[in-house]
């Protein structure tokens, strides 16, 4: 499991016969706005002559659902639609914001144990705490990211389908979408186990913690 693999931006080509405008018509018709949460469209985000921040309409909740962000570019008569896929830039923020706070939390208690402000039991809360914090982030992303791992094929699918765009390029890789891409099916048991053991560090932690006398 790759921490950095939750940033992967991957990119695809597409040409379609219409102009941008009609594209742009096209894709709204299909689309919900961010805030039309009871909307019955199959994608939710913002449409505009020049692209479009699309997302799938899930019946669940997956912060780490993949977000689409397409540009609609002038080719000839019609429309060279360049695509890209990842996480959206306000996950990405968060995340960066969670590492920030671990990392602050890691840096208090080197400078509180260097100085021996510490004793042994909140020493430990404070080396097993942290730790658990990122590993939770990283199953987290993980697991979300397996859930979205139809997203990709999925929206470009959907995009083609209301453009009559072609696909021109596309990164290898890529993971298509069939009758067995269910969210809920065969996840993986490292997100299982790893779940079971964020849960074992938190409970470890807190238990040092309160009974350290200092909650």
């Amino acid at each position: 499991m790759n921490p950095l693999a939750l940033f992967a931006v991957r990119t695809a080509t597409l040409r379609s016969p219409l102009t941008p405008q009609a594209c742009a018509e096209r894709v709204a018709a299909r689309t919900d706005g961010l805030f039309n949460l009871f909307g019955e469209r199959p994608l939710i985000g913002s449409v505009s002559p020049s692209g479009a921040t699309l997302r799938r309409r899930l019946g669940y909740r997956n912060s780490f659902q993949t977000e689409l962000r397409a540009a609609f570019e002038p080719a000839g008569s019609g429309t060279t639609i360049r695509c890209r896929f990842g996480l959206s830039n306000l996950v990405v923020a968060f995340m960066a914001v969670w590492v920030v706070m671990v990392l602050g939390i890691g840096a208090t208690f080197l400078t509180s144990a260097g100085g021996g402000q510490v004793d042994g039991p909140t020493r430990a809360a404070f080396a097993v705490v942290p730790f658990g914090f990122l590993l939770f982030l990283v199953l987290l992303g993980s697991v979300g990211r397996w859930f979205a791992r139809h997203d990709e094929s999925l929206l470009l699918e959907a995009v083609c389908a209301a453009t009559e765009a072609t696909v021109a390029e596309r990164e290898p890789g890529h993971v298509d979408a069939g009758p067995a891409g269910g969210p809920g099916e065969n996840l993986p048991v490292f997100g299982l186990l790893g779940l079971a053991v964020v849960l074992v560090l938190g409970l470890v932690g807190a238990i040092i913690y309160f009974t350290s006398g200092l909650a």
